[in-house]
C-alpha cells in the first residue's frame, strides 16, 4: 500500500487531528505567522506553462509549545496555499505536527521539519501530504527569514504525485 492510499483512511486524519488539539492547547504562547512564496514561480516560472510573477501564496500559522532551555520546540501547524496556475487555481489546506531544532539558545538559525496532511482542490477535492525542511534566520524583534524546501503529494496530478517547490519568505512570532 502506497503513501497515497495510506492517507486517503478517515482514522490518519482523526489521529493528527487529536495530536494537534494538544499543541493547540500547550502551543499559544508561541503563535508564529508566515507567509511565503514559490520562488522558481516568482521568477523564472514553471515547467507547465506557468509564467514569471505566477501567484503562489503560502500563509501558515505555527503553535509552538514545549520549548527547551536552548529554543528548540514541538508545533502544530496550520497552512493554506493559493496558485494562480495555468490549469487552474490550486489551493491547499494542511494540518501538521513540526520540531525545531537550534545549537544552542544564541543561534539565529533554526532548521523545521514537519509532516502535514490535507486536502488539495483543483479539478476536484483530494487529500495529500506535505513534508517541509524550513530554514529560519532570526533577523531581531521575532521576524526572521524564511526558506522552505516542500514536498507535496500531489494528489490532483496523475503522473507526477510527487512535487518539490523552494520557497522563500519572513515570519513573525507573536508577543502574547
Amino acid at each position: 500500500m502506497g503513501l497515497i492510499n495510506y492517507i486517503k483512511k478517515p482514522w490518519v486524519v482523526f489521529v493528527i487531528i487529536l495530536a494537534l488539539s494538544t499543541y493547540v492547547v500547550y502551543g499559544q504562547q508561541y503563535p508564529r505567522l508566515e507567509a511565503s512564496q514559490n520562488v522558481k514561480l516568482a521568477t523564472i516560472g514553471g515547467d507547465n506553462g506557468n509564467n514569471a510573477f505566477t501567484t503562489n501564496i503560502n500563509a501558515r500559522l505555527s503553535l509552538e509549545g514545549f520549548k527547551n532551555a536552548y529554543g528548540s520546540y514541538l508545533a502544530g501547524i496550520a497552512e493554506y496555499e493559493y496558485a494562480d496556475l495555468d490549469g487552474g487555481k490550486y489551493n491547499r489546506w494542511s494540518l501538521g505536527i513540526a520540531g525545531a531544532l537550534k545549537l544552542n539558545d544564541r543561534s539565529k538559525w533554526t532548521v523545521r521539519p514537519s509532516a502535514q496532511f490535507g486536502f488539495i482542490e483543483r479539478t476536484g477535492t483530494t487529500m495529500t501530504g506535505v513534508f517541509n525542511v524550513d530554514v529560519l534566520f532570526d533577523i531581531g524583534r521575532g521576524w526572521s527569514i524564511l526558506q522552505s524546501n516542500s514536498w507535496t503529494i500531489r494528489t490532483d496530478l496523475e503522473n507526477t504525485p510527487w512535487r518539490y517547490s523552494n520557497k522563500l519568505g519572513i515570519s513573525k512570532q507573536l508577543d502574547l
